[in-house]
């Protein structure tokens, strides 16, 4: 529809449905202009620079496809293993973190976000994740140290604030969760709204 080139048919069987079978433009785009290579020689060349990495995309699908289910055993055996495969990718190591969360194994938990953030240093979500693990350890004051660089590093998203104000909160800290009620008012009304509830009780 946008008048780009998505693939080039090789085989048309015009009986029937009217069926065109292509290559892909990927596929196409790999050979070299002038030098003759057959489709086997490009897999071959491919296969042995990315195997681990697909591999690792197929663990990793496998883990979401088990999240969507609910099944978070199934999950982080598939998201161990495509991290065993290509341990470089934090998304892995996120997903590791959060069903370790949703298992109650928030040490374990911690351990998968600080290897997510040594790969993505400058991941907010990564360290509201984090701060969530200490928060269910019952680690508050690391949990708040973890909230802060998530709002630090991306100032305009409510999230930290609120998870920072209940941090506080269980510390006895009702003056810094007031402070960041304030800072959430003007973010989203509505997420203050469930703090102030909080800070109420």
């Amino acid at each position: 529809m946008r008048g780009q080139v998505i693939g080039i048919v090789t085989v048309k069987v015009t009986n029937g449905q009217n069926i065109n079978l292509a290559l892909g433009v990927t596929r196409i785009s790999a050979l070299e202009k002038g030098r003759l290579m057959s489709f086997d020689q490009i897999a071959a060349r491919n296969r042995s620079a990315t195997q681990p990495e697909l591999l690792a995309e197929v663990w990793y699908r496998g883990g979401i496809d088990s999240l969507w289910l609910g099944n978070y055993d199934s999950a982080l055996n598939y998201f161990e293993t495509a991290a065993n495969r290509n341990p470089r990718r934090p998304e892995t190591w996120i997903q590791i973190g959060y069903c370790k969360v949703k298992q109650g194994r928030n040490d374990e938990a911690i351990r998968a976000y600080r290897r997510a953030l040594q790969l993505k240093p400058t991941s907010a979500d990564t360290y509201n994740r984090l701060g969530d693990a200490y928060y269910y350890g019952a680690h508050f004051h690391d949990a708040i140290d973890a909230y802060r660089q998530a709002a630090r590093l991306r100032p305009d998203q409510p999230e930290a604030y609120y998870n920072l104000g209940l941090a506080y909160l269980e510390i006895g800290d009702r003056e810094s969760a007031l402070a960041q009620s304030r800072l959430l008012d003007s973010l989203d009304p509505e997420l203050n709204k469930k703090l102030l509830a909080e800070l109420q009780r």
